[in-house]
């Protein structure tokens, strides 16, 4: 178990040795998704686009 501070501006720190054992490296970006026990962290990767494809829905483009 490993434990890390909330700063003032909202940050956490991901203790390094969760970080070398995921893969997170310095400006990768990620997805803080909210579950009914707290939030999981992903690394942020074409499959989570393809996975979210068509969840707005409506007229004209998104850009």
């Amino acid at each position: 178990m490993h434990t890390s501070t909330v700063t003032q501006k909202g940050q956490i720190v991901i203790p390094a040795p969760l970080r070398r054992k995921l893969g997170f490296e310095q400006g990768m970006k990620v997805v803080i998704t909210e579950t009914d026990d707290g939030v999981v962290v992903r690394l942020l990767t074409e499959h989570a686009f393809v996975q979210h494809a068509g969840l707005l829905r409506g007229k004209g483009k998104a850009t």
